[in-house]
């Protein structure tokens, strides 16, 4: 039914007669009158991560023929910029009203593969987080060596596991994804090192071989100048994408400076904008945000819902919202885009 609704609303015209209502309007939850004009323009940053034909429910990514529907709709109906642009427009108060950024988390290889040449013949731009870790390495993520894990054990049940002792069942595919979120989550609140021990156990007890190098999965830096060079944007996610609120001040700093560091050398450019690695509310500091200002950052982008902008004020520039990009269908997509917008 939902499907239904999106489609008609793509392919009668409606949505084109209701975007314009949307980027003046919002819904103003509990206050009245429930809709309310926008004092500025607002604009939304949608989060992708990796774009390829897998269809793999272990190994979560979006499909490219459904990258290229979405990014055909936003070359027609949107003004797609880099997050820098779109950022110095909404303080300059020069924000055109229909403003979407594109960006990328960790730096998967498919990224340049898959993504970019699809972005490149519609003229559009995106900015990337890199992980830099594992740029230009056989190095993966310690997320990514759980998403493989699961992808490839056989096993249905998994007793007695983390700091609490819990079992979990793995008997049906949804078991499977179910489970592996729960350990991700779990994973997230954990010490470095305690999260590295379990990571270890983990893939003991799941009786598969462990992926700490695989080839191709990452960028190099070759690729990554390649894109800058035609006008991909890049920013940090870190070194190794820990939890930062997990970290001590030192190890914060390290973190979000080496990788910049290493970003700056590689592309003699500078780099004025961060992506929190999982991004949640709890996943970062006031301390966090006062050290990224200090490094040099200008913004830094989470996975809190919302769009950016809108009233009279400039929001915190530290903590912009960003919506991951989860539709199945190309109408879905456009017409959950403006949903979005009117409900932030």
């Amino acid at each position: 039914m939902i499907g239904l609704l999106t489609f008609v609303l793509l392919h009668s015209g409606a949505l084109r007669v209701l975007n314009p209502l949307v980027h003046r309007y919002r819904l103003a939850r509990s206050r009245f009158p429930l809709v309310r004009r926008r004092r500025s323009n607002s604009f939304q940053i949608l989060l992708y991560h990796r774009i390829d034909e897998g269809d793999d429910p272990f190994l979560p990514s979006t499909p490219t023929r459904l990258f290229r529907r979405q990014m055909e709709y936003l070359a027609e109906n949107a003004t797609v910029c880099s997050l820098e642009d779109a950022v110095e427009g909404l303080l300059r108060g020069d924000l055109p009203e229909d403003v979407v950024v594109i960006t990328f988390d960790d730096g998967y290889r498919d990224n340049y593969v898959n993504a970019f040449p699809i972005l490149t013949g519609l003229s559009l731009t995106a900015t990337i987080f890199l992980s830099t870790g594992c740029i230009g390495s056989r190095q993966i993520l310690w997320h990514d060596r759980v998403f493989r894990a699961f992808n490839r054990t056989n096993v249905t049940s998994l007793e007695d596991f983390g700091p609490q002792r819990e079992s979990y069942f793995l008997g049906t595919p949804d078991e499977t994804v179910e489970c592996r979120e729960e350990i991700l989550n779990l994973l997230k609140g954990l010490p470095e090192e305690d999260r590295t021990l379990w990571i270890d156990r983990l893939i003991e007890r799941l009786a598969v071989e462990d992926s700490r190098e695989v080839p191709d999965l990452m960028m190099n830096w070759a690729e990554v100048r390649e894109m800058h060079r035609s006008g991909i944007s890049f920013g940090s996610h870190t070194v190794t994408h820990p939890i930062l609120s997990t970290l001590s001040a030192e190890r914060v700093k390290d973190e979000i400076t080496q990788s910049k560091a290493a970003i700056e050398q590689e592309l003699r450019a500078p780099v004025t904008t961060f992506a929190y690695p999982n991004g949640r509310r709890g996943d970062f500091t006031e301390q966090t945000k006062e050290l990224l200002r200090q490094t040099g950052y200008a913004c830094a982008v989470t996975t809190l819902f919302g769009a950016n902008g809108g009233e009279s004020e400039v929001p915190d520039l530290m903590e912009l919202k960003r919506d991951p990009v989860w539709s199945k269908t190309h109408h879905e997509f456009a017409t959950r885009l403006a949903f979005y917008k009117f409900a932030s």
